[in-house]
C-alpha cells in the first residue's frame, strides 16, 4: 500500500479515527481517576560490629575484621527481614491478621535489599483499596524495631554481642504515587487511533 492510499484512508475515515481515539482517551482518563494511589514507606538500617579498644601494647586488626563481619552479617539481617516469622510477629504487634493468605499478600508488598555493604533498605508499599486496612509506615517501623530486637536477642545468647543493627534515621521516607493520568490518556488515545487505522486499512485491503 502506497503513501497516497494511506493518506486517502486518513482523510476518508478521519472522523471515525478521531472518535475512536477520543473514546479510548476518555476511558483511560476515567479508569486512571478510579485507580487508588500507592503509598510507600522506606527505612534504612545500619549493621555494625563494635571493635575492641585499641591497645598500646600490641597492634590488632579488629577494626578491619569488625567491618568485614558487619558486611557479612548484613545478609543475615536481610534474611531475617524476609522471614515469615518476623513478619507474623510484626503483624501481631499491629493487631492485623496472621493467616497464610494475608502473610503472603503483605509479604509481596515488602522489598528488602542491601544498598551498601552495611546498609539494608526496607520498603513497604500498598495501594489504597478495600480490605484489611494497614499503613505502610507503621509496618516499616515495626519491622525495623523487631529486627533490631531479634539481632540483640540472638547475639546475647551465645552469638557475637558486638554485632548490632541501628535505624539510620527515625524519619521514614514516605511517598504517595498517583497514576500518571496524562500519560495513560495519551497512550490510550494513540492505541485507539492505531487500532482504528488498522481496521479501516484491513477493510480497504479486503475490498481491493
Amino acid at each position: 500500500m502506497e503513501l497516497k492510499e494511506l493518506l486517502d484512508i486518513l482523510n476518508k475515515h478521519r472522523l471515525f479515527l478521531l472518535l475512536t481515539a477520543i473514546v479510548c482517551a476518555v476511558v483511560a482518563l476515567v479508569g486512571s481517576l478510579q485507580i487508588p494511589p500507592v503509598q510507600s514507606a522506606q527505612i534504612t538500617l545500619y549493621v555494625k560490629r563494635t571493635a575492641q579498644p585499641a591497645s598500646e601494647e600490641f597492634y590488632n586488626y579488629d577494626g578491619y575484621y569488625a567491618q568485614q563481619a558487619a558486611e557479612r552479617y548484613a545478609d543475615t539481617v536481610v534474611g531475617l527481614l524476609q522471614s515469615r516469622s518476623l513478619l507474623k510477629d510484626s503483624l501481631l504487634d499491629l493487631g492485623l491478621p496472621t493467616d497464610q493468605k494475608f502473610l503472603r499478600s503483605v509479604g509481596k508488598k515488602i522489598n528488602v535489599r542491601k544498598t551498601a555493604p552495611q546498609l539494608v533498605k526496607v520498603e513497604v508499599h500498598k495501594r489504597w483499596k478495600g480490605g484489611v486496612s494497614w499503613i505502610p509506615k507503621d509496618l516499616a517501623n515495626v519491622l525495623s524495631s523487631r529486627v533490631v530486637e531479634k539481632v540483640d536477642k540472638l547475639n546475647t545468647r551465645g552469638g557475637d554481642d558486638g554485632l548490632s543493627v541501628d535505624v539510620l534515621s527515625q524519619d521514614l521516607l514516605v511517598e504517595v504515587r498517583n497514576p500518571n493520568i496524562v500519560l495513560n490518556t495519551m497512550v490510550a488515545a494513540l492505541f485507539g487511533f492505531l487500532v482504528a487505522f488498522f481496521v479501516v486499512t484491513f477493510r480497504r485491503y479486503l475490498e481491493n
